[in-house]
């Protein structure tokens, strides 16, 4: 309120002014009913006037949204980490085919965007969850404000939708004689997570559960959803690796991509462009000897310039001819490959070597 408007108010009152005469001289000289009013009731009444429900509402629905977007960016990775996680436990060949059909990152991927979700919007949804709670019991008013019940009531509308979904689902498969453990697991995370959502969000529209002496209702669902959450995360990393094996990962891609180059670059130059061109009898036709060294490989590149040295260690990569049409790559890796396709390029988590015959299409 304007400090200039109330102590002309408070003088106005001092000189025998009554209301109505302050008011007429105040909306003549270009003063708002709503500004008057205010400063005539605080200098009149002891008491605060009371806010009405939708008091800052567009303050409030901003909270509240943050909130519940939050609560089901969280929800949703939860449960997207929890399907990733019994896939990779309980692994089903039928449906799935297996992870070494896809590569090496078939789970980590939709895990770590999952978990960097959860980190990001996790702590957002605890804060303003709190901030909304302590709100709602300095002003109880609003707690029947109309944003927070109608985005309630959403909110709830959507954990209904998915528990009807998720018991639907369940009738359906024991009907068809389809459920198995990697079923109902995933089934029973949808029920757990929907349920305590539906629960909390349910009890937290009658005005009893603001009050302090309901305090440990808040916490229980506040540790009980921490320890969720993280124990969810824990697993996905335990699944997906943590940043320094995902970084491992990487590296050994690069070696193995590097590998794969020289190898293209070689056949390249040894056949004069030509290295799927075969001779009726299957063979290759090479034209030049192979190259005496990777320098020499690399200061001539005819197709791509390759990379010759380890990406973490700059030593290097290991080049060995043994005749006129057999020679060896050699590199050292971190981790394991083992895949369902394109095996030739599988590797242990230790030196390995793959040899080459330059009279052989290339793999």
């Amino acid at each position: 309120m304007d400090h200039h408007l109330s102590s002309f108010v408070a003088h106005a009152r001092k000189q025998g002014m009554d209301h109505q005469t302050i008011r007429d001289i105040l909306k003549s000289n270009g003063w708002k009913d709503h500004d008057i009013l205010e400063a005539l009731s605080s200098s009149s009444l002891d008491m605060a006037v009371p806010l009405p429900p939708d008091r800052g509402s567009a303050k409030e629905a901003f909270f509240h949204l943050l909130s519940f977007a939050s609560l089901i960016t969280t929800i949703v990775s939860v449960i997207v980490i929890l399907f990733q996680c019994i896939d990779w436990l309980l692994p089903d060949v039928q449906l799935d085919g297996t992870p070494y059909m896809f590569g090496a990152d078939y789970y980590g991927y939709a895990i770590r965007w999952s978990i960097a979700c959860i980190i990001v919007s996790f702590p957002l949804f605890l804060w303003t969850a709190h901030t909304l709670l302590k709100s709602m019991r300095a002003h109880p008013e609003q707690a029947v404000s109309g944003v927070r019940r109608w985005l309630t009531f959403i909110t709830l509308f959507i954990a209904a939708t998915a528990l009807v979904s998720d018991g639907t689902v369940i009738v359906f498969s024991l009907l068809q004689g389809d459920l198995t453990l990697r079923f109902l697991l995933k089934a029973a995370s949808i029920l757990l997570l929907a349920g305590m959502t539906f629960t909390y969000y349910f009890l937290s529209l009658k005005p009893e559960y603001l009050e302090k002496k309901k305090e440990s209702f808040h916490v229980r669902y506040r540790y009980g959803t921490i320890a969720a959450v993280l124990l969810t995360v824990l697993w996905g990393f335990w699944v997906a690796g943590g940043p320094v094996s995902v970084r491992e990962q990487r590296l050994d891609e690069n070696r193995l991509q590097d590998l794969r180059n020289i190898h293209s670059e070689i056949q390249y130059q040894i056949t004069d462009g030509q290295p799927w061109s075969t001779n009726p009898n299957g063979t290759v036709n090479v034209k030049h000897p192979l190259p005496n060294s990777l320098q020499a490989i690399q200061d001539n590149p005819q197709q791509l310039r390759v990379d010759i040295t380890d990406p973490e260690t700059s030593m290097l990569y290991e080049y060995k001819v043994f005749s006129s049409a057999s020679y060896e790559l050699c590199a050292t890796f971190t981790t394991e490959r083992r895949q369902d396709y394109d095996v030739f390029w599988d590797h242990p988590a230790a030196r390995q070597c793959y040899t080459f015959q330059a009279n052989q299409p290339t793999k």
